[in-house]
C-alpha cells in the first residue's frame, strides 16, 4: 500500500454507530470499553519493548521553493521501570551529531541534549508531546507512540476509507489525553493497526494534523510502518523507514554516552 492522502478522510463512507444496549448509560460505557480495548491492542501490536530505527524525512512547505531533508536515528525502550527515547541526527550537516535523550523512571522525567559543537551534554526542559522535532514534521508523541494508560477512549463507530488500491474498513476511536488533548484514531479493523491519527493543529487548534502510516512490516510479532505521511495546513512530511532492529543499545539510553553511535 502506498502513501495515503489526507483528502481520503473526506471520502469516508458508511459510518456505523455502536449498537445501543438497553440504556444510554450502558451504551456509553460499552463504547468507552470497546475504544479502550481497541487502542490497547493497537499499542501492543505496534510497540516492541525495544526498537532502534533510522528514518529519512522529506519535508515540503506550502509556498516554499526549497524543500528540506532530514535523517535521524531513533532508539526507544519501553520497560516496566524505565521508558526512554533517544534521537540522534545524521543529516543535514547543520544538525549532524545533535542528540536528545528522554528518560522516565517512575514519576521522574529527565531530558538531556548533546551539542556536538560544544562536545557536551546538558539537562534541558522536558518537551511536550506536540513539540516538533528538528524541522521534520514529527513530534515527540509520534515517536513515543500511543500511551493507552494515560488516555481515555470511546469507540465512535466504523467507516470505510477509500484508498488507491482498495477500500479499508476502519474503527473510529475518539481519544482524550492529559490537559484536554484530543485525537481521532482510525484503526484498521482487521488488525487494529493505526492507519491514521488526526489531531488539532496550530495555536488556535483550528487546523488539523494528520499522521498516516502504511506498508506495515511484521517483525518479531510486532508491526512497524515503512512509510508515514504527515500533513498540516502548511507542510507535508514523508517519512521512510530505512533500517530497524528490535533492540535498544544500553549506551543510547545512558546520559553519559547517548551521543555515541
Amino acid at each position: 500500500m502506498g502513501f495515503l492522502g489526507p483528502a481520503l478522510s473526506a471520502t469516508a463512507q458508511d459510518t456505523a454507530p455502536v449498537s445501543s444496549p438497553t440504556s444510554p448509560g450502558d451504551a456509553a460505557a460499552l463504547a468507552r470499553e470497546a475504544g479502550r480495548l481497541a487502542a490497547t491492542l493497537s499499542a501492543r501490536r505496534t510497540q516492541p519493548p525495544a526498537l532502534s530505527w533510522r528514518l529519512q524525512v522529506e519535508v515540503s512547505s506550502l509556498g516554499s521553493l526549497i524543500d528540506r531533508s532530514r535523517t535521524l536515528d531513533v532508539t526507544r525502550h519501553l520497560g516496566p521501570k524505565l521508558r526512554a527515547l533517544r534521537v540522534r541526527f545524521r543529516a543535514p550537516e547543520g544538525l549532524a551529531g545533535q542528540a536528545i535523550l528522554l528518560r522516565v523512571e517512575g514519576e521522574a522525567r529527565r531530558a538531556w541534549r548533546y551539542d556536538p559543537d560544544r562536545l557536551q551534554a546538558e539537562p534541558i526542559r522536558w518537551p511536550s508531546g506536540a513539540q516538533g522535532l528538528g524541522g521534520t514534521g514529527l513530534t515527540w508523541a509520534d515517536l513515543w507512540g500511543p500511551e493507552p494508560t494515560r488516555w481515555r477512549y470511546r469507540l465512535d463507530g466504523e467507516e470505510e476509507l477509500r484508498v488507491p488500491e482498495e477500500p479499508i474498513r476502519v474503527l473510529r476511536v475518539q481519544a482524550k489525553g492529559p490537559a484536554g488533548t484530543t485525537r481521532l484514531l482510525h484503526l484498521e479493523r482487521a488488525r487494529r493497526l493505526p492507519l491514521c491519527v488526526e489531531e488539532p493543529w496550530g495555536q488556535d487548534g483550528k487546523g488539523r494534523r494528520q499522521v498516516w502510516r502504511s506498508r506495515w512490516l511484521e517483525r518479531g510479532g510486532y508491526y512497524l510502518p515503512q512509510r508515514w505521511l504527515i500533513t498540516t495546513p502548511t507542510e507535508t512530511s514523508r517519512v521512510e523507514l530505512l533500517e530497524h532492529r528490535l533492540e535498544a543499545p544500553p549506551a543510547h539510553l545512558d546520559p553519559s554516552r547517548f551521543q555515541r553511535g
